[in-house]
């Protein structure tokens, strides 16, 4: 992406601190508004309708602008008007914003860092712009700088402008609500693709053991997936059956206990239970009711991309 190409809102997250839990976030202000620049943390995500808070796990924030001049960084007064608004001087100049943001939540509402993993949705990261929110945004996903995390990946569902073939680099959002309905998964992931209707689809998995990743039923899941999906898009589009997205990605973070999910734009996070997914070990069978659980987690998310996300009462629109 040229620098001249870039758009006036620009968010970049780094996983930078593992072992304590935190991301650090810079957003870019090319043009701020002129009568002081406000800047606001959300408090809710969409799909989940109670009040979170976000801004409680802001551990600091700052602000800079460059001396023209020199072209050096210079610090810049941030007012705190309330809980997760804040505000910029009149007459800034172009700016930046950095904050960290403690991540330590496993649920699919929020965000989580650890030395295994990464996933944030950006309602928990990222500040609105108040007064742009419906510009063009970009999202640059960086790699972790641990030497030893070398090999992990990046899944989102956002446009790509250029990425590596980790899935690391930058991300295109046609506005701010864009951005927050696509969540960000990284670490190591079991893999499953299958195309439906011209339309592909996957799911990446994170929090197997290594017996389990070589033991996943990938064939089993694709199959019985792909028989789900293709049941809703008939429902939805019977003339014609086509998907109403270019893609459609399943998050999934497979743990010890937990059990969840939330719609997306194109995608979806799910949480589940390790022993939910089907497993080619015969003596350590997914029960069938249990594995239809997990089944019935993805059937719902999955309709909620027509009934919710794209079928929804005007007052849900932005």
């Amino acid at each position: 992406m040229q620098a001249n190409a870039m758009p006036a809102v620009q968010y970049t997250v780094w996983p930078d601190d593992l072992h304590g839990h935190r991301f650090i976030v810079k957003l870019v202000i090319e043009r701020p508004d002129p009568a002081g620049q406000i800047i606001a943390m959300p408090a809710w995500i969409p799909g989940s309708y109670l009040i979170r808070d976000f801004s409680k796990h802001i551990e600091t924030i700052s602000a800079f602008t460059s001396i023209k001049k020199t072209g050096l960084r210079k610090s810049i007064p941030l007012e705190r008007l309330d809980n997760d608004r804040w505000r910029l001087p009149k007459n800034s100049a172009s700016c930046e914003i950095i904050t960290t943001v403690y991540a330590f939540d496993q649920s699919v509402r929020t965000a989580y860092l650890d030395q295994e993993r990464g996933f944030f949705n950006p309602t928990s990261l990222c500040l609105a712009v108040q007064g742009q929110a419906h510009l063009p945004c970009s999202l640059a996903i960086a790699p972790p700088t641990d030497q030893s995390l070398l090999g992990w990946n990046a899944h989102c569902t956002l446009a790509p402008v250029k990425t590596d073939l980790q899935g690391f680099g930058f991300y295109l959002a046609k506005n701010y609500d864009d951005l927050i309905d696509h969540p960000v998964a990284m670490g190591h992931f079991d893999l499953i693709e299958w195309q439906l209707y011209g339309t592909p689809h996957a799911m990446a998995i994170q929090g197997l053991t290594a017996e389990q990743s070589e033991l996943l039923d990938k064939e089993q899941l694709a199959r019985d997936l792909s028989k789900i999906c293709a049941e809703t898009i008939r429902l939805f589009e019977p003339r014609k059956p086509k998907a109403p997205f270019s893609r459609y990605l399943f998050i999934v973070n497979a743990a010890l206990d937990g059990y969840g999910g939330l719609e997306h734009h194109n995608s979806t996070a799910l949480l589940c239970k390790r022993d939910q997914l089907p497993y080619q070990d015969h003596d350590a069978k997914t029960p069938k009711k249990t594995y239809e659980e997990f089944l019935g987690l993805c059937s719902h998310e999955y309709f909620h991309a027509w009934l919710v996300k794209r079928i929804q009462p005007k007052a849900f629109q932005p």
